[in-house]
């Protein structure tokens, strides 16, 4: 079975429908011939779609069941078999199908049923696997290939999809993209793909927020680490966790128009900054909330002296907001200082006693997703080199 968890459709909730694709089993030479042939060959056997559809999963569990304004509801899962095909939720184990084209139509039609229920929903769609792209974005399943001569017949067609549940009532729909958005060559002498849409698409759409997030920009690869969740998984969920909120009313939500440009912060943080997230072509966002915060946003910080130097004698500290309260403090290190705490207003405080340096202390806004900041810091007149009444001779 595929459906992992299902508490209803009573009242607004969040439907998940999460798809993760590492085997393609018909993509073999001895399957396919001429162009389809070298198509085929492209479509290679990874390993980070389905531990990112796990972990997505986890997270949704572990984060998302008892959320404020949309708790989970549901989730569908698929996952290639070349990882672990079992999840323990709070009802107990289940073993989930593997993402051919039959079993996730019948997960997204439930999926789509249980969106519709309720005005107040967040229809949450996760796909991690190969991917490409010819004018529209094509989402192979793992039986993709099994027709010969009709190669795409077993892919879904993505932008088909999304246009398709513009008449479906749930106001908030958010589309995770995972996956490569490169022409393959063998792709520009197809005068048309035959992938699948899932449903039909209406010229007249309900008015709703649905961004689609892409792990990278139009015409590249989406990089990855053999083994483990993708950089991008990992990047978004850190975003939906609290790294893409703000705090509009008194409480921090994460909203839909802040999604990319967190995540490609938090990617930049953790050294992939030209592995650029992007909303695809024509995405709807206006900054509905995706979910509401129990507490405060955990915010990664990097913080440091200039100069550099001024760190192996600088006692750091971030001080408690409007006060000299000290609240965290760092022995000089040679090293930046790195940590997490809380969003607030801190101030941050090099203090040097005799040392060569003068005291210095700024105020700040520690807001997500990260912040970095080198404290300026001025040297003892007596040792600037000659400034001070001397300075001019």
């Amino acid at each position: 079975m595929t459906t992992v968890i299902d508490r209803g459709t009573d009242g607004p909730r969040t439907h998940a429908l999460v798809i993760g694709v590492g085997l393609y089993p018909h993509c073999r030479n001895d399957i396919h011939d001429g162009p389809d042939a070298a198509l085929a060959r492209q479509f290679t056997t990874l390993t980070a779609p389905p531990l990112s559809a796990l972990e997505v999963t986890r997270w949704l569990l572990a984060e998302q069941l008892d959320e404020e304004t949309a708790p989970l509801g549901s989730i569908e899962l698929l996952v290639s078999g070349n990882a672990d095909q079992t999840v323990t939720t709070p009802d107990g184990t289940v073993t989930v199908d593997s993402p051919t084209y039959p079993a996730v139509e019948a997960a997204f039609d439930r999926w789509r049923s249980r969106c519709d229920a309720n005005e107040g929903n967040v229809a949450f769609f996760f796909f991690s696997g190969h991917g490409c792209a010819k004018g529209k974005q094509y989402l192979p399943l793992e039986d993709v290939g099994r027709r010969p001569g009709s190669f795409f017949s077993d892919a879904i067609e993505l932008d088909s999809l999304v246009h398709g549940m513009g008449r479906n009532r749930a106001s908030v729909q958010t589309y995770f993209i995972d996956a490569c958005r490169m022409v393959p060559a063998e792709l520009l002498d197809k005068y048309e793909i035959n992938a699948r849409s899932l449903l039909d698409s209406h010229l007249v759409t309900a008015r709703r927020d649905a961004p689609v997030v892409y792990s990278t920009v139009s015409g590249e690869v989406a990089r990855a680490v053999e083994g483990r969740p993708s950089p991008f998984t990992e990047a978004m969920l850190q975003a939906l966790s609290g790294s893409a909120a703000a705090q509009p009313n008194g409480r921090w939500e994460v909203t839909t128009d802040r999604l990319v440009s967190a995540i490609n912060r938090i990617r930049a943080w953790h050294g992939d900054p030209e592995q650029l997230t992007e909303y695809g072509l024509g995405t709807q966002v206006t900054g509905r909330t995706i979910r509401r915060l129990k507490g405060m946003p955990q915010v990664p910080f990097r913080l440091g002296c200039n100069p550099r130097e001024a760190l192996l004698e600088a006692q750091l500290s971030l001080l408690v907001p409007f006060s000299d309260q000290v609240a965290f403090e760092r022995r000089p290190e040679p090293r930046v200082w790195e940590g997490s705490t809380d969003a607030q207003v801190y101030g941050f405080r090099a203090a040097f006693g005799p040392g060569r340096y003068v005291d210095s202390t700024k105020a700040f806004p520690l807001w997500p997703p990260n912040y970095e900041c080198d404290l300026d810091v001025l040297p003892h007149h007596d040792d600037a080199g000659g400034l001070g009444s001397d300075a001019n001779g």
